[in-house]
């Protein structure tokens, strides 16, 4: 979850969800995976700073939640925008397990899952899970330069950044972006 508030008055100017899921984690640090465009929200500050009486006030925080709504404040995050991915730093998650990254793409066909908080929908219990097929690597018209996997699972805002795995519950990707008017559709970075 991220937020841009005004550090003096403390209010909340705006604020958005993504999710995203562990791939890394040692005895004091976790890193989750999830979409640099999560993380990376400039346009949106640039817009507010512009709106605002002191754009100095203005601040990004960025902040993850577990399944048991314990909050974690990001220490750190990198982003790649090109490949659409954010590994965000926090204190350990104490019992997450982190998921491996696989070695390869998916066969075309392959069933794939999702497991995401769209609409943060999610609960202590746990978050939905999807189900969907992959539909192979493609350059697409208006979306970049570079090929991005297509997988047929479904997604809505807070979708963003959620792993997409395969069978053996290793990453093959995350979710980068869905076709507002067919959400049943869902782009991926490649592994490549």
């Amino acid at each position: 979850e991220g937020a841009v508030v005004d550090k003096q008055t403390k209010e909340k100017l705006s604020g958005y969800t993504g999710s995203g899921g562990v791939i890394w984690q040692d005895s004091d640090s976790t890193v989750i995976l999830t979409a640099a465009h999560v993380c990376d929200v400039s346009s949106l500050i640039d817009a507010i700073k512009k709106s605002v009486p002191n754009p100095d006030d203005v601040k990004h925080f960025l902040k993850v939640s577990d399944r048991k709504n314990r909050v974690y404040h990001a220490i750190s995050y990198v982003t790649a925008k090109k490949f659409d991915a954010c590994l965000i730093q926090v204190s350990k998650i104490e019992g997450a397990r982190a998921l491996p990254l696989s070695e390869a793409d998916p066969t075309l066909g392959e069933i794939v899952y999702n497991v995401s908080s769209p609409l943060s929908l999610y609960s202590s219990e746990g978050s939905p899970m999807f189900k969907g097929y992959f539909s192979g690597n493609f350059k697409f018209v208006n979306v970049s330069e570079e090929k991005h996997s297509l997988f047929s699972i479904p997604a809505a805002p807070g979708s963003s950044g959620s792993l997409l795995l395969n069978k053996n519950m290793e990453v093959i990707g995350v979710v980068s972006a869905v076709y507002t008017r067919f959400h049943h559709l869902t782009i991926s970075p490649t592994l490549q």
